[in-house]
């Protein structure tokens, strides 16, 4: 009457969010432990990560026959503009947004990693930076399953950064000893910021800090 699920289903629930997102090394572990020998609750999550998992296996076969084609990339509500750069998860585009009216950045999942692991480290990544409220990091705005019906790779619209390499910046300015260490400092602060949320970034070099014309540093 609540609204709430019954005990059981919630339990079950809460066992598969965790599982779905794991290592097939780690799955058995966790669903053991998280069942605690209920073995009818054991069977139930391995039949839903199976179902899982063969959807996920008919969109990445999907994606290996779509990975032959250059699809023109168009999304629904954003013009796109540009290419920022390519990393190993994805690449990222500049974009105007229809509503609200703005400038942001677009993160597509690569082609090269889409998959179930790709997949979980692109959701695990969205809901960290959701985490995320510091001024030294870039904002997520919103996270989207996918393109558009032809292309499904999902996509994160973010705060577009207008800036350079905290290195390039450093040396364009000129900075002293000790204006570079407060640039540092503010750094750290948000990394520090980071970490007290679990997030830990793994990549942290002067491509990945931008700092703005106002002195702004943004990872």
């Amino acid at each position: 009457e609540d609204g709430r699920m019954p005990e059981g289903l919630d339990r079950l629930r809460e066992i598969f969010d965790r599982a779905v997102t794991c290592t097939e090394g780690e799955r058995s572990r966790l669903i053991r432990d998280g069942c605690g020998g209920d073995l009818e609750l054991e069977a139930q999550v391995w039949r839903l990560l199976r179902e899982h998992d063969a959807a996920q296996d008919s969109l990445v076969e999907r994606m290996g026959l779509l990975a032959g084609s250059d699809l023109p990339l168009a999304i629904p509500g954003f013009n796109v503009l540009r290419e920022l750069g390519r990393g190993s998860m994805g690449v990222v585009h500049e974009a105007e947004q229809d509503w609200p009216r703005r400038r942001v950045a677009i993160k597509i999942l690569s082609l090269s990693v889409f998959g179930r692991e790709g997949l979980k480290r692109f959701s695990l990544e969205a809901e960290a930076l959701a985490r995320l409220e510091h001024e030294g990091i870039a904002r997520i705005y919103e996270a989207r399953a996918r393109v558009s019906r032809e292309d499904p790779r999902p996509f994160l619209v973010m705060e577009l950064v207008d800036g350079a390499p905290i290195t390039t910046y450093a040396s364009a300015h000129s900075l002293s000893i000790r204006q570079r260490l407060t640039l540092l400092r503010a750094l750290c602060d948000a990394v520090q910021h980071a970490h007290s949320q679990g997030v830990i970034h793994r990549d942290l070099k002067p491509s990945n800090i931008l700092v703005t014309e106002r002195g702004q540093s943004k990872i």
